[in-house]
């Protein structure tokens, strides 16, 4: 609903005051590129020289765009398998990536660009009430400035937050505790408190998490619908 809202404005301002169109939007079209299957999430990552570049992520893997000119160009393609869902989101030189596809959590180090990367995939085994089952699809992931990877969506705890550290070993990440065992569509965390979007519970709730083996909840509120897509 949010980004519905925001869509909508300037459209609806932009037919109303069509000489305010420009000044409104503030923006101008760079360049644009075309693929030949879906588009499901960008995300932007500035290398130590400043040079910009685009994530993006498609239906069969990772486009990764140089933005720096007029005209746009792919400077590596990392492959995967067909899925409709991607989600991407960075810590340091590292990429992150989910999906649904039952592949695990795919790691690009972009520190290489715009030559090459170097990629890995993490499907480590995690503790469950039936004995260790390996990771291996997520809806959505977040990573934090402190070194935490959420993710959210998965084949494991329900489909509830998975809380990892990506500080100590970027390319393996170590398992730290499950959030409640309730499906997180999305999420996002500040100085050690969580904000889960709870899809299906139409819920927005707050957990504290300095202790991630022990995760608290703090607060929750029904969400307008009670669907809540995003936090």
């Amino acid at each position: 609903m949010r980004f519905t809202v925001k869509l909508f404005f300037p459209i609806f301002s932009c037919l109303l005051f069509p000489h305010l169109a420009v000044s409104q939007l503030n923006m101008v079209l760079q360049d644009s590129m075309d693929y030949n299957v879906g588009v499901n999430d960008v995300v932007g990552w500035a290398a130590p020289d400043g040079t910009e570049y685009a994530l993006v992520g498609i239906n069969t893997g990772v486009s990764i765009v140089d933005i720096n000119e007029d005209t746009i160009q792919e400077v590596v393609f990392v492959p995967g398998a067909d899925n409709l869902w991607r989600d991407i989101n960075t810590y340091g030189h590292y990429a992150y990536v989910s999906s649904e596809a039952h592949i695990g959590l795919l790691i690009i180090d972009l520190q290489y660009l715009p030559d090459s990367v170097q990629t890995w995939v993490w499907k480590d085994s995690l503790p469950t009430s039936n004995g260790p089952r390996p990771f291996l699809k997520a809806h959505t992931l977040w990573t934090d400035e402190d070194g935490f990877l959420f993710l959210n969506g998965t084949n494991l705890n329900g489909g509830g937050v998975i809380i990892c550290d990506i500080k100590t070993n970027p390319i393996d990440p170590i398992f730290l505790g499950y959030g409640p065992e309730v499906y997180a569509h999305d999420c996002f965390s500040r100085d050690s408190i969580l904000y889960s979007a709870e899809i299906y519970q139409g819920n927005a709730s707050i957990y504290d998490i300095h202790n991630p083996a022990n995760v608290q909840l703090i607060g929750q509120v029904k969400t307008p619908f009670e669907f809540t897509h995003n936090i």
